[in-house]
């Protein structure tokens, strides 16, 4: 007897999860350290604070779901999250494929499930945050969603519309594509002739516009989202359409021109109905994707491709219909020309490094950033709307033509995630020989001194150190008592000190690491040294004194005096140079003449004890001499000390 063959509704979906789940998870072995900072740290301490570590973080569905995941170790967590968001982005592929399935073949289904789960920004497979958990919620919502919007059952629009509140709820920026369900559901709903009437027409404006801008001040007043509120706003149009350019680019282009094309085509009962569903979807998460690339501080791409993922089941369903028979000329000329302005919107945009935040652009611009390479990627984006209602449409061959274009698309979808996972990968590697290590601290707690924004080094450390907390303000923005060294306000209690910019806190050197000196402070919130007497361009009056107080056995001392600034004429310029300890007289160390443009360093040897250095000299007043500043000056001086080894 043989045994019946397996249908291939279940066996395309099953192998089209397996092979990713397979891919996924060796991506995710394959980083050492998150890259997409500090978006990973805030998910991160958003689920360990609930597991009950000691520093709070974003807080999300995702937070709650993830705790469990970092009962461990650090190194743990992270391969369990990783481990986690590969299943999560495979079974993606499940709703995808059922959804595909209902405007085409098993094999095209197939092919659009493998694209939903494949594509380059599914590199979210392997970072920490909610978005891993929320496609596939989504993915299943917009599945039931067009089941809805082609029954009219009221319990499944029900359940599209909680899936996407699930969604959001684990990933914030979806309640954009929950806005979009919202409206085709009211779409089904009502008559259309409705919303052009009063109140429907202020509605139909009003509600978008105050959710949207809702959403935008939730974010913005949020700390789980680095954004400023007065970014260049003129820059959105283009942020929003570099977006789209890049998503896609990392598709191959073709299937988001047919997507666009079958979603406007309305000759064709047979598609899927969410073609206005991916349309606003899409436009309304453009949009958020380009506030938040108009709006994010520092340099960087200014392209924000991953918000565009959760429309990608619709998008590859769609574009699986449209592969199902000719399309019109018209529709995909106008989307095509609309997918040309996002690729020409990219070249402006791209740095010169990797951006986790739009991997689709990482195969284009390993292939040159050049402006030729991004006008050859138009044309190719043109030709393929222009050719595509012959290659697919024609009698004859169809489906082998067709089938070559699917498999020339999902060749440059996996060259992409290739790109994108490679690109991660030398990312989080240079990262980790800095920063992706645990300090040896034990349980104990650090304040970590880092004197600017948090940078991709310093949010590593954070990671990997969940006692680790940033010290605000940071130590140039507090006091120093230039007799006694101590620090207003003082320094949060901490078991250790991280600084990450020398060693400016007084006690005993533990260990120096690639991320910055770790000190156990002996006493408290005292600086490891002042000085007294200099202006803060580095010039002195007739004294100035350098007090060292953190002192572990004998060491040396540097001390450069100069008048490299000053050219105008010669001038007094004796300077004698004292040292002792700070309980004592000092002694005459040296004594010198400074001239005009010229400079002397001293090396000095150091007590074993605090002490201090003592610089006299000569002063002048530039302003009796031609210049124009009225101050009264001796030489400009530095200090340096050095323990002994």
């Amino acid at each position: 007897m043989t045994r019946p063959r397996a249908e291939p509704d279940r066996l395309v979906p099953a192998g089209v999860f397996v092979l990713a789940l397979a891919w996924h998870w060796l991506q995710g072995r394959w980083l050492p350290t998150p890259v997409l900072l500090p978006d990973e740290l805030r998910a991160a301490d958003g689920a360990r604070a609930i597991s009950g570590g000691a520093r709070s973080g974003a807080q999300s569905l995702y937070s709650l779901a993830s705790a469990p995941l970092w009962l461990g170790s650090v190194g743990t967590g992270y391969a369990l999250a990783k481990l986690a968001g590969a299943v999560l982005v495979a079974a993606a592929s499940w709703p995808a494929y059922r959804l595909a399935r209902l405007g085409a073949g098993p094999a095209l289904s197939g092919a659009a499930a493998a694209l939903v789960v494949l594509a380059p920004a599914t590199v979210a497979a392997s970072q920490i945050g909610g978005l891993a958990l929320a496609y596939p919620v989504a993915a299943l919502a917009t599945l039931w969603l067009a089941r809805y919007l082609g029954s009219g059952e009221a319990r499944t629009g029900a359940a599209a519309l909680a899936g996407f509140g699930i969604a959001a709820a684990a990933w914030p920026p979806l309640v954009l594509l929950l806005l979009a369900a919202v409206i085709a559901v009211a779409a089904r709903s009502f008559e259309a002739r409705r919303l052009a009437q009063w109140p429907g027409a202020a509605a139909l404006i009003a509600v978008p516009a105050l959710a949207y801008a809702g959403y935008y001040v939730a974010r913005a007043a949020s700390p789980a989202f680095a954004l400023v509120a007065d970014g260049a706003w003129r820059d959105l149009p283009r942020s929003s359409l570099a977006g789209f350019g890049a998503f896609a680019l990392g598709l191959g282009v073709l299937p988001a021109i047919a997507a666009f094309g079958a979603a406007l085509d309305r000759r064709r009962p047979e598609r899927p109905p969410i073609g206005g569903f991916f349309v606003v979807g899409t436009v309304l998460l453009a949009l958020g994707g380009g506030i938040e690339a108009a709006n994010a501080p520092g340099p960087g791409t200014r392209v924000v491709e991953l918000t565009l993922l959760p429309v990608l089941p619709a998008l590859a369903a769609l574009a699986a219909n449209a592969l199902t028979r000719p399309y019109p000329r018209p529709a995909m000329l106008a989307v095509g020309a609309l997918a040309t302005l996002g690729i020409a919107a990219v070249p402006s945009a791209v740095s010169d490094g990797f951006e986790p935040r739009a991997p689709g652009l990482e195969l284009a611009r390993r292939l040159g950033s050049t402006p030729w390479a991004w006008w050859l990627a138009i044309a190719i984006a043109v030709a393929l709307v222009a050719l595509g209602p012959r290659v697919v449409g024609v009698r004859g061959g169809r489906r082998r033509r067709t089938a070559l274009l699917v498999a020339l698309v999902l060749v440059a979808v996996a060259a992409g995630e290739l790109a994108a996972g490679a690109s991660a990968r030398r990312e989080a590697r240079s990262t980790a020989r800095t920063a992706g290590h645990a300090l040896p601290t034990g349980s104990g707690s650090v304040a970590v001194l880092a004197d600017g924004p948090v940078d991709r080094r310093t949010a590593t450390l954070l990671f990997w150190n969940p006692d680790a907390e940033i010290v605000v303000p940071p130590l140039p923005a507090r006091q120093v008592d230039p007799l006694t060294g101590t620090i207003t306000p003082t320094l949060p209690s901490s078991d250790y000190v991280l600084d990450t910019n020398g060693a400016r806190v007084s006690g005993a050197i533990v260990a120096r690491t690639s991320a910055g000196t770790l000190i156990r402070p002996a006493p408290p919130s005292q600086a490891a040294e002042a000085v007294e007497g200099l202006y803060p361009d580095g010039w002195s009056g007739a004294q100035a004194t350098y007090r060292r107080f953190s002192v572990q056995g004998p060491g040396s001392v540097q001390v450069t005096a100069s008048r490299r600034a000053w050219s105008g004429a010669p001038v007094p310029g004796h300077v004698t140079v004292l040292i002792g300890p700070l309980d004592a007289t000092p002694r005459v160390a040296a004594q010198f003449v400074l001239g005009s443009q010229a400079e002397r360093i001293v090396l000095l040897k150091a007590p074993s004890q605090p002490f201090q250095v003592v610089v006299q000299s000569e002063t002048f007043v530039p302003a009796q001499h031609g210049a124009s500043d009225p101050r009264t000056l001796g030489v400009q001086l530095s200090f340096r000390y050095r323990a002994a080894r």
